[in-house]
This record gives C-alpha cells, sequence and structure tokens, in this order.
C-alpha cells in the first residue's frame, strides 16, 4: 500500500504542535542522551510516549556529532542530524526500518 502521512494537527495544548511540529528548547548538554530527554520532556508536555503517533522524528541542530540519521527495525522513532531532517530519501529509508 502506500504510505500517507498525516502531521498532527495543530493544538495550542498539549504542546504548542504547528504543522505537526512540536519544538522542544535543550537547556543543557544531551549528547548522550538525546532520547531520553525528549521522551521525558514529551510527557511532562502531556504528549505520552509515543502517544497516539505512528512516527516521531528528531531534528537536531547541527554540533551534535558527525552522524547522519537513525531508527530502530519496527519503531516508532527515527532521529535526523541537522539538515538531513530534510531530506526526504533519508526520511523513508529511516521510517522504512
Amino acid at each position: 500500500g502506500k504510505l500517507n502521512v498525516i502531521p498532527a494537527p495543530d493544538q495550542d495544548s498539549p504542546g504548542p504542535v504547528k504543522n505537526g511540529v512540536v519544538t522542544i528548547t535543550v537547556s543543557q548538554n544531551i549528547d548522550d542522551n538525546i532520547e531520553e530527554y525528549v521522551k521525558d520532556k514529551m510527557i511532562s508536555m502531556n504528549f505520552g510516549w509515543p502517544g497516539p503517533y505512528h512516527h516521531i522524528m528528531f531534528c537536531i541542530p547541527p554540533g551534535i556529532g558527525s552522524w547522519v540519521a537513525y531508527a530502530y527495525v519496527n519503531h516508532f522513532l527515527s532521529a535526523y542530524n541537522d539538515n538531513w531532517c530534510t531530506y526526504l530519501s533519508g526520511q523513508m529509508h529511516e521510517i522504512g526500518h
């Protein structure tokens, strides 16, 4: 079948969510604990983990290593370093795990 990605709806609470995106501000060094930090933030913002979402994509800003992207087999989570979050080929590869 075809993959049809539907972004989370815009909402103020929990959230805010705008165009399917939640911005989480990081105020500490989390190089080794990105997933745990975001999980805790999502739970504290009343989203749950993974909540009602089939896919959660981490878009990590530059400066957090030289990796490109990763995902787990049969899992909702994928992560992308810097501009790799905007590359459809990278997204489909990782979500395809």
